[in-house]
């Protein structure tokens, strides 16, 4: 049995007031413009265990001082009578949290319940970006859940905030007192670097190379797409492979090129082979995080950049080089105007000439050491065989189907402690859901191929 209830936190702030948005959160408006009113997946999940000796008012208090903190968390968006989006940071207000007394389930499965819950309706006008919840057991808190608007936070900034939070419940456990959390930075103060002398010539210098890359990218062909039921046609695969991990990291370290560049490499493999797609652009997802103030910056900064990939090299390890050293020199120009960026896509498809296809785009998170290969060796660890064997359980979780995306091919990885956690969500028009599970599938074996992971029969050894 689970009994709820609610109170209220209030909150505050030093800075309030409507500003523009930064390019980060121009970049993000435009996946919820195009996908409105169906954008629910852009609310982020968190569920953090509450140590022990920590009370619900110290969770309480805890959420306070973060969404006090972090000013992006006490934002709000809207679009004004000219059709801009802008951002409205509140100066204080209350926020509401549910409380779920768990007696006879288990408050980890109720957790796990809420993660999807709370983040299956989209995130409206009238609310900040965080919505939370604790899950309680004879009324001593064992988890705090949270939803967090994608506008707010991407996957960089998160654990910024997490970190946070651990620390502040650690010493409420402890009844120590509040840790300093140390000076972060706010979208409001990168928002007046943006628009300053260096910014816009860092964002010119960018489109250079924008203009460069996008030439050389296929054009879009503008043909008929076949009409598919609406609640099908974008849909998404998921595929949990510690294979395609261990391959992955074994061709990084032989190739001596980063985990991204090597999968995205073999990503342009499998389309060459299976589609005829010899000529490949994709918008590489970057986080812009170079400097140490980057990584305490609270606020969405990930942008994404072309990246033409036209490889005619037969052997793989100069296609991977190739495609290491374009990803290194599209890093420096992934922070530009996204506006600016859309009017020059745009350019290319004036005077009847079609434009470049840019609805492919891949996203890579990686730790970089992991599996137990280092990036320096050249060969696999001792323990192969077993390690082999134990990759042997690649998974495809149920499929998610969303009505609208401005990609028609978006593949989204990152490591976990068991292996690699790769998404593709592909147009049903153009890949049908069995082509997509396909399309992994052949990734994987292609990969595992490469690396020498399989026998003569093409079985895992």
């Amino acid at each position: 049995m689970v009994k709820l209830s609610t109170t209220e936190i209030a909150y505050s702030g030093d800075r309030f007031g409507t500003y523009p948005l930064t390019w980060g959160q121009q970049w993000l408006w435009r996946a919820v413009s195009t996908q409105a009113p169906h954008y629910a997946h852009l609310g982020i999940p968190i569920r953090l265990e509450v140590p022990t000796g920590c009370d619900v008012e110290g969770v309480l208090t805890m959420l306070s001082t973060v969404i006090e903190r972090h000013e992006v968390l006490r934002t709000r968006y809207f679009v004004d009578a000219q059709g801009a989006a802008n951002q409205v940071i509140s100066a204080g207000g209350k926020l509401s949290v549910q409380l779920y007394d768990v007696e006879d389930s288990s408050p980890s499965a109720v957790a796990h319940h809420l993660e999807s819950e709370m983040t299956s309706t989209p995130f409206t006008m009238p609310e900040i970006s965080i919505r939370a919840a604790i899950v309680t057991a004879a009324e001593v808190p064992r988890f705090v859940i949270l939803a967090i608007f994608h506008m707010a936070i991407d996957g960089w900034s998160t654990p910024l905030v997490t970190g946070e939070i651990r620390q502040l419940l650690e010493a409420a456990a402890h009844h120590a007192a509040q840790p300093d959390l140390g000076d972060i930075s706010h979208p409001v103060d990168r928002l007046r670097a943006e628009q300053g002398r260096e910014g816009v010539a860092r964002s010119q210098l960018a489109l250079e190379f924008w203009k460069k890359e996008l030439r050389e990218f296929p054009r879009s062909t503008g043909e008929a797409v076949p009409e598919v039921s609406v609640a099908r046609r974008f849909e998404e695969h998921i595929m949990r492979s510690r294979l395609t991990a261990l391959a992955v990291t074994l061709l990084s370290a032989r190739f001596k090129s980063s985990p991204a560049a090597v999968l995205l490499t073999y990503v342009h493999k499998v389309l060459r082979e299976e589609y005829g797609m010899a000529r490949c652009g994709f918008m590489v997802f970057s986080h812009n995080r170079f400097g140490p103030t980057d990584f305490t910056y609270s606020g969405p900064l990930t942008q994404s950049v072309p990246v033409a990939l036209n490889h005619t090299a037969a052997d793989m390890h100069e296609q991977v080089r190739m495609t290491h050293q374009a990803m290194l020199e599209s890093s420096i120009s992934c922070e530009c105007d996204p506006e600016a960026a859309r009017a020059l896509i745009n350019s290319f498809g004036k005077d009847g000439e079609s434009g470049p296809n840019v609805s492919y785009a891949f996203n890579a998170h990686f730790d970089g050491i992991k599996y137990g290969v280092l990036p320096t060796e050249r060969k696999a660890p001792s323990d192969i065989e077993q390690v082999v064997k134990d990759s042997a359980d690649t998974s495809f979780p149920e499929a998610r189907s969303y009505v609208y995306d401005d990609m028609k091919f978006f593949m989204e990885a990152q490591d976990e402690e068991d292996g690699y956690y790769i998404q593709l969500r592909a147009d049903t028009a153009l890949f049908p859901s069995d082509r997509i599970v396909e399309f992994l599938k052949r990734l994987e074996f292609s990969l595992a191929e490469s690396a020498g992971l399989l026998n003569p029969d093409g079985v895992i050894r």
